[in-house]
Order: structure tokens, then C-alpha cells, then sequence
């Protein structure tokens, strides 16, 4: 990895159905609405459909 880049990667578990994706997505529009942080910088990816995207594909 080049020495200036900085990756940090989180990730959220928990139960079904408690808020996780409502609280990820608020902090997504939080870093958005900040002027220091550029879209290119924040990456919302959900893997709930994966299965359906790995049959599709047999």
C-alpha cells in the first residue's frame, strides 16, 4: 500500500430489524454534508442480495 493513502473499512452487525441501515445511512449523510469530505471518499455497499447475484449468475 502507498504510504500517503489511508483505507479504513468498517463493518456494522448485528440482529435484523434494530436500525443498523437507518444509522449507517445518517452517517453517511453526515459526512456528505461535511465540506472536508468528498463523495469519492464514502462507499455504502450492501451485500443482502449477494445469494440472489451468485444464482443468477449460474
Amino acid at each position: 500500500m502507498l504510504p500517503w493513502i489511508r483505507i479504513h473499512i468498517y463493518t456494522l452487525r448485528g440482529p435484523r430489524q434494530v436500525g443498523k441501515t437507518t444509522m449507517l445511512k445518517l452517517m453517511i449523510k453526515r459526512l456528505l454534508d461535511n465540506p472536508q469530505i468528498s463523495k469519492e471518499q464514502v462507499l455504502y455497499y450492501s451485500s443482502d442480495n449477494i445469494d440472489a447475484l451468485v444464482k443468477s449468475q449460474n
